[in-house]
C-alpha cells in the first residue's frame, strides 16, 4: 500500500468528525428522530393510491399507530401521470414511466401554520406487453415502488428538518 493511500485512511475520519458531519439517525445528544415522527398526524389522501401513500407513510414514520396528541400534521396532494418512452415504428409503446409528484407541507398542530412544505417526485418504469394483463400488471408493480419512493423521501425531509430545529 502506497504512503498516500495510508494517509487518506488516517486522514479521512478526523477529517469528518472535523466537518460537522454526523449521521442523520445517529444517537447522541441531538434528540432521537423517530421520537418526533411519532407525534405526525397523516391526513388521508385522495384516490386508492393516496390510500397506498398513506398507509406506506404510516408505517415508516407512526409505526405504533397515530398519536393520542399530535404536535404536527403531515397534508399530501399525490398527483400521478403515466408517459410513453421508447415507441416502435409500428406507434405501439414498448416502455413507459410513471411519474408520482407529492407536495407535502407539515403544519404546527396547535397554531395550524406551516413549519415544512416540499416536493417530492418518484418516477418507475414498466413495460407494455402484447398482453394487457402483462401491462397491467407491470403498472401496478411501478406504482407500489413509486410510492414507496416516496414514503422514503418525505420520511427523510422530515427527518432532515427534525434534525435542524
Amino acid at each position: 500500500m502506497s504512503w498516500f493511500r495510508i494517509a487518506v485512511v488516517l486522514v479521512l475520519p478526523v477529517w469528518l468528525a472535523a466537518c460537522g458531519f454526523e449521521p442523520l439517525y445517529g444517537r447522541g445528544p441531538a434528540k432521537d428522530i423517530p421520537e418526533d415522527f411519532a407525534f405526525i398526524q397523516i391526513e388521508p389522501i385522495k384516490d386508492r393510491i393516496g390510500h397506498m401513500l398513506h398507509n406506506q407513510l404510516r408505517d415508516t414514520l407512526t409505526p405504533k399507530g397515530a398519536p393520542a396528541k399530535p404536535r404536527y400534521v403531515l397534508k399530501v396532494t399525490l398527483t400521478e401521470s403515466v408517459q410513453d418512452t421508447a415507441i416502435q415504428r409500428t406507434a405501439f409503446a414498448v416502455r413507459a414511466n410513471l411519474v408520482l409528484n407529492a407536495a407535502f407541507s407539515l403544519h404546527d398542530a396547535t397554531t395550524k401554520g406551516s413549519v415544512l412544505s416540499g416536493n417530492a417526485i418518484s418516477t418507475a418504469g414498466f413495460s407494455h406487453q402484447f398482453a394487457e394483463y402483462g401491462t397491467l400488471a407491470g403498472e401496478k408493480d411501478a406504482r407500489e415502488r413509486a410510492v414507496r419512493d416516496l414514503a422514503e423521501e418525505i420520511r427523510v425531509r422530515l427527518g432532515v428538518y427534525f434534525k435542524r430545529s
